[in-house]
């Protein structure tokens, strides 16, 4: 297992990023002392954060900017609380045949989605905010998206329902 503490700052050259295969990530910033993760070079972007296999991971207090997908699930799971990602070039956060439960997050100002569910993803949305991306969710094919109390604003696009997936929304 990796573990960084409240107020470590990570810088990631363009081309690398964190990749979690199987172990388990703890990334556990605190609120007034998040950690960030970002591009060491201005301009550029990094890859992000990939968390793949069976073990549970969990970030909290994180600032995830300039990524490429500020954070990729396939075929695991993670809990993120407490942070904002921002700025991301594809995805804020892409999951695909695995599960992320998003509480008290902002996703802001990402270029392509904010939040992409697609093949068999489960996303629990809750006490969160969409706001500034060009589409804010994909709810793809095989996919089961729960918002809850989540706010979507000022998106170019607020949600692209592909159908044959699971979409509910609850006081949001």
């Amino acid at each position: 297992a990796l573990v960084d503490e409240a107020g470590t700052a990570l810088y990631f050259a363009e081309g690398t990023g964190l990749d979690v295969r199987g172990g388990s990530i703890a990334i556990m910033g605190e609120k007034g002392n998040a950690v960030t993760m970002t591009s060491a070079e201005e301009g550029k972007m990094w890859n992000g954060i990939t968390v793949t296999g069976a073990k549970r991971s969990e970030i909290q207090g994180t600032n995830i900017e300039n990524a490429m997908f500020g954070i990729a699930v396939e075929s695991g799971s993670l809990d993120v609380r407490d942070g904002v990602i921002s700025r991301a070039d594809r995805a804020g956060v892409f999951v695909r045949n695995g599960s992320v439960a998003l509480q008290l997050i902002r996703v802001e100002d990402c270029m392509n989605v904010g939040v992409w569910a697609t093949h068999s993803a489960v996303i629990d949305i809750d006490a969160s905010t969409l706001s500034g991306n060009h589409v804010a969710l994909v709810a793809g094919e095989n996919s089961s998206v729960n918002l809850m109390r989540t706010q979507i604003d000022v998106n170019e696009v607020g949600i692209v329902d592909f159908g044959d997936n699971v979409l509910t929304q609850r006081n949001s």
